[in-house]
């Protein structure tokens, strides 16, 4: 009996022992697994994290040709008055690129509005309807405005894609305006 005893202890012993191995191995490999998971997705949400910085950068940088002032005079032709209502845009829009920048303020709205109404434009309701949006700080759709102001004239480069946020065109200001 002390014998068959014996025999059960050291087969119970060994079986332990292997099953301790076998299960700290298993744990090991799942931690590795886990470890290079979580680099890798770390490692991935870093560079999407640090593109994601460098577009607001692009999108926010001093570009050329910004101005407070829209440069216009009540003989200005409607594609003046187009080009300046497009670079007005560039202050709330993310584009591909940005070619010039006029302030979108109150008065530069009214000025605008001054011309349009004063002139007999062929895209005169479509300005008009624009300008009024934006005199009542109605800016939803000014990725529509910008890229209809785009592709009137003509644009292969600098579409919108979306809208800057409140932080971002705070920071297009302050880099373009001030």
């Amino acid at each position: 009996m002390k014998q068959k005893f014996k025999k059960f202890t050291i087969i119970a012993t060994g079986l332990i022992i292997v099953g301790g191995l076998v299960s700290y191995k298993i744990l090991e490999n799942a931690h590795d697994y886990e470890s290079a998971k979580s680099a890798e997705m770390s490692g991935s949400k870093y560079e999407q994290l640090k593109e994601e910085k460098k577009k607001a950068e692009e999108q926010t940088a001093r570009i050329g040709g910004a101005t407070s002032k829209t440069g216009l005079t009540d003989d200005s032709g409607e594609y003046e008055v187009i080009s300046v209502m497009h670079k007005m845009t560039h202050q709330k829009v993310a584009s591909e690129d940005k070619w010039g920048a006029v302030q979108m303020t109150s008065s530069n709205i009214d000025e605008v509005m001054a011309i349009v109404e004063a002139n007999d434009f062929k895209n005169e309701d479509s300005l008009l309807n624009i300008l009024k949006k934006w005199k009542r700080e109605d800016f939803d759709a000014v990725v529509q405005d910008h890229n209809y102001f785009w592709e009137l004239q003509n644009g292969t480069i600098g579409k919108a894609y979306g809208k800057l946020s409140e932080e971002e065109e705070a920071k297009f200001i302050e880099n373009n305006f001030k």
